[in-house]
Formats: C-alpha cells, sequence, structure tokens
C-alpha cells in the first residue's frame, strides 16, 4: 500500500464527515420548513435528502464492490473451516441474498432525484427516488 494513499478509516472518516455537514444543512432545512408549515418545501427537501443519501451509498457500494466480496468470502470461508460446511448450503444462500442487495445499492449510484421531475409526471411523485 502506497503510504500517501488514504487508509480506509480515514476514506470513511472524511464520509462521515461529509454526510454529518449534509445532515446538520438537511436538519435546518427541514426545521425551517416545518417551521413556516411548508409541507411542500418539506417534503421536496426530505427528498432530496434521501436520494442524496441513497445516491452516496450507492457510489460507495459500488466503488467497493471488490473489497465487499472479499470480505464476504473470508467470512464465509471461514465460518466454513469452523464448522467444517455444516452450514455451507445456508451460507451460499445468505451470501446470494447479499450480493443481490448489494447490486440493488450499487445501483442507486447513477440515480439522483430531481424535484422538477415528479411535478412533470404525478405518477412519479409517488415513487420514491431509490428502490431497495
Amino acid at each position: 500500500m502506497n503510504s500517501e494513499e488514504p487508509t480506509n478509516q480515514q476514506r470513511f472518516g472524511s464520509f462521515k464527515d461529509k454526510a454529518k455537514s449534509q445532515a446538520r444543512r438537511a436538519t435546518s432545512e427541514v426545521k425551517s420548513s416545518a417551521e413556516h408549515a411548508d409541507l411542500d418545501q418539506l417534503f421536496e427537501t426530505l427528498k432530496r435528502l434521501f436520494s442524496t443519501v441513497f445516491t452516496g451509498i450507492g457510489k460507495m457500494a459500488d466503488e467497493n464492490r471488490d473489497k465487499i466480496d472479499s470480505a464476504a468470502d473470508r467470512v464465509e470461508n471461514l465460518v466454513n473451516d469452523k464448522t467444517d460446511g455444516k452450514y455451507s448450503e445456508k451460507l451460499s444462500k445468505a451470501r446470494r441474498a447479499a450480493g443481490s442487495g448489494l447490486d440493488k445499492v450499487a445501483a442507486q449510484k447513477d440515480k439522483q432525484a430531481d424535484p422538477q421531475d415528479t411535478a412533470a409526471d404525478p405518477a412519479a411523485a409517488d415513487e420514491p427516488p431509490y428502490s431497495i
């Protein structure tokens, strides 16, 4: 590993700091909307917030797919070794389900809700900007 390359802990810390900042800003917007009883604005603010969160999580899942798969392999192999393969079938089933879920989360990386889009298509307003 290159000594100048950030560690996973540093990367997560940076992401966590950005997420906290966005959460504080969103909380402020939500409070402001609620105080003024502007429910439409509150709804749009919440929609943008959730869209941003799911897009960010999707990007992280997509960018780190190899690392996640590698870690899941190590866990599956460790459990199989410790249990002499007793739960191999159940582990494989859980692994496939987790992989499917990760695929769905990673697919969110390209989805960004645009509040103006739902105004043009009323049916789209009923659907969340994510699909987990």
